[in-house]
């Protein structure tokens, strides 16, 4: 792109540049001004309660993704300290929680996961009374909610994007452990708007429940207004009523509490209905044997099949397809069940500056070719 003139005392001057991870699709670089930074970072500060005098933020996710940049910003604009990790290592992490007394951080699922799995005496976190987490790697989110109900902390999935900015939302003050389990929350800052608009006219649940599902859009001045392509700048999609489509499914829990479910593009299109893969992975980690699981739709000639992949936990060492088919049938909606259930010693992952995420499409071409060859 040509250089880009800009005045570093101009509140709408651009000010940083974000890469999308490219999980879903070729990797975007997503810009944002100085103004939108500063009064998004001060709604988080505020809202997610960094105000409070004894408060100390960890931030230990890479400054060029939202997620850790916004974190940051955050303490600033609220006037806390900010501890900051250079590289993330568990034991690291838990040592810096417990010299600086950190009170609060934000993470990904699987950060979370393996500082718990640091910690060996709980006194060395007494500190720390909120993480906000991103659930990327199909870890357990009940059992990270319940690590903390145990450690009387509070754990919670927020939600966000790059071109949104992380942290949008916070969880109702009412809000029980399984509206703590979805992603979503309340807008961080009344300025902030979103809606659900229908999928393809698709206002159907296909769970029974007649809840509207579709994508989340979201209206607001801290949105990215404009974006590098191959051609140059160009200004972020938005209607004609600056309403930005965010392309991730959800739903509305609750007058402005919004529910994040799965990106548009993972969503299945199954007897009718739109199925989010979230539904049959919860389902699939209660059997015996499984400790993740990820669904996705491969493109056959039939039309859409859905395909699950699963790892084994810990203490399984042999896999059943056959009985977890049968699990399956005998719960869930007919088309719901997967046609394989397949066994990985891990997930195939993306690296990206807000922490590792799952490559779905690249679980798309393996659940392809397994069927091809059935």
């Amino acid at each position: 792109a040509r250089p880009h003139e800009q005045r570093t005392d101009d509140p709408d001057g651009l000010a940083s540049a974000f890469t999308s991870s490219g999980s879903t699709g070729v990797p975007k670089i997503i810009m944002h001004s100085q103004s939108g930074i500063i009064g998004h970072s001060t709604a988080v500060g505020r809202t997610f309660g960094y105000t409070a005098d004894d408060v100390v933020v960890l931030v230990g996710l890479p400054l060029c993704g939202v997620f850790g940049l916004n974190t940051l910003m955050a303490a600033l604009t609220a006037g806390r300290p900010a501890v900051l990790q250079a590289v993330f290592e568990p034991q690291a992490t838990v040592d810096l929680i417990e010299r600086h007394r950190v009170t609060h951080t934000n993470m990904s699922d699987a950060m979370l996961d393996m500082t718990l799995r640091a910690v060996d005496d709980p006194a060395r976190i007494a500190s720390l009374r909120e993480v906000g987490f991103g659930n990327f790697t199909a870890t357990d989110v009940r059992l990270l909610l319940d690590q903390g109900t145990r450690l009387r902390k509070r754990f919670f999935q927020t939600y966000g994007s790059s071109e949104v900015q992380a942290l949008m939302c916070y969880p109702r003050d009412d809000a029980d452990p399984e509206r703590l389990s979805l992603g979503g929350g309340v807008p961080v800052s009344p300025q902030t708007l979103v809606r659900i608009s229908p999928a393809d006219g698709e206002e159907e649940s296909g769970d029974g429940s007649d809840r509207r599902v579709g994508e989340i859009d979201v209206r607001g001045p801290f949105i990215s207004p404009c974006r590098i392509a191959e051609a140059g700048y160009e200004a972020t999609p938005v209607d004609a009523d600056g309403w930005f489509a965010t392309g991730d499914l959800g739903y509305m829990d609750s007058p402005g509490d919004v529910v994040y479910l799965s990106r548009m593009g993972d969503v299945l299109r199954l007897g009718g209905f739109l199925v989010s893969p979230r539904e049959v992975e919860e389902f699939l980690i209660t059997l015996p044997g499984i400790a993740q699981a990820q669904l996705v739709a491969a493109q056959m000639d039939e039309g859409l099949v859905p395909v699950a992949f699963v790892v084994r936990s810990a203490d399984s060492l042999t896999h059943d397809e056959d009985a977890v088919l049968t699990a399956c049938r005998a719960t869930l909606a007919r088309f719901k069940v997967p046609r394989r259930v397949i066994p990985l010693d891990a997930f195939p992952t993306v690296r990206g500056a807000n922490g590792d995420k799952i490559q779905r499409n690249r679980l798309r071409e393996m659940a392809e070719a397994a069927l091809l060859t059935d």
